[in-house]
């Protein structure tokens, strides 16, 4: 976050690129957090499977 000298914000863009930031963003937000699977209707047969990728994460 850069603050300007009207008082206000904005993010510095950057942050969007780098990989350091990256790696800090899922250590400390979203590996702390739940995700939804499939409904119910996705996976209709038995034995069907349906894998979900976040970040280097397969669930």
């Amino acid at each position: 976050m850069v603050r300007n000298a009207s008082s206000s914000f904005r993010i510095d863009p950057l942050s969007y690129r780098s990989k350091e930031r990256a790696d800090e963003e899922w250590k400390h937000v979203w590996a702390k957090l739940w995700h939804m699977g499939p409904r119910v209707e996705e996976i209709p047969e038995s034995g069907d499977v349906f894998v979900h990728s976040l970040g280097d994460e397969s669930l």
